[in-house]
């Protein structure tokens, strides 16, 4: 049976690339990333040797999938997809190969490891028995303040993902919409040697990234009411 492998890399530290997922890769002749720079950069990294490497992002079409599915995975061809970091098709390009592949017989078969949500998970201080992941708002003003109206009403802990650059006008349209004193936890540079965690209130949070201005990769959590 043809596979097509959802392979996890690394969010920030090199060293978390799982055992099985160097061996998919290197016995995978076909890759497909995200960007063929970072792609290119996997490869030499890990040392993986000659392949065949495709792209599949936000910007592919439907004939991009049909190229994959005709070209390679209905021809016997296994393809490892993976994204720029973490686990794939989550909060990431991919599903629509993925759904296509079991309509075609394809055996999916994910590759688990680095994960931003299960490590901010694991370091936040908020119970997390049960929680709402909501992930990436809309950069659209007006929908983004439609969404956090929506989120207000959850009594679970809520999940947020957001683009490296927008973490201060996240922060500040939560000051805005929600209580200011609502806990929250920023999560940064997981698995990275300055991987931190800030928190506090809404607004303590806040003031802090005010004169601590960050950019790059984020996890927030927001406490139950």
């Amino acid at each position: 049976m043809t596979n097509l492998y959802l392979v996890s890399v690394p969010i920030g530290n090199s060293d978390d690339i799982t055992l099985r997922a160097l061996k998919i890769l290197k016995n995978t002749s076909v890759l497909v990333c995200e960007d063929f720079k970072i792609g290119r950069r996997i490869i030499k990294e890990y040392e993986l040797g000659d392949k065949e490497l495709l792209l599949l992002n936000e910007h592919s079409n439907q004939s991009d999938i049909i190229n994959l599915l005709d070209n390679y995975l209905l021809k016997g061809v296994d393809i490892a997809l993976f994204s720029d970091a973490g686990t794939p098709v989550f909060a990431d390009p991919g599903y629509g190969l993925v759904k296509s592949s079991y309509s075609f017989g394809i055996n999916v078969v994910p590759i688990v490891g680095a994960s931003s949500l299960m490590g901010a998970i694991a370091k936040s201080d908020i119970l997390l028995k049960k929680f709402y992941f909501y992930g990436f708002l809309s950069a659209k003003k007006e929908i983004r303040a439609k969404e956090l109206l929506s989120l207000k009403s959850f009594k679970e802990p809520i999940i947020l993902l957001e683009a490296p650059y927008r973490l201060s006008s996240l922060l500040e349209a939560l000051k805005n919409d929600f209580d200011e004193k609502r806990y929250i936890n920023v999560i940064t540079n997981i698995t990275m040697k300055n991987e931190s965690i800030v928190k506090g209130s809404i607004k303590s949070v806040w003031d802090y990234f005010q004169k601590n201005p960050f950019k790059g990769e984020f996890v927030v959590i927001i406490d139950s009411k």
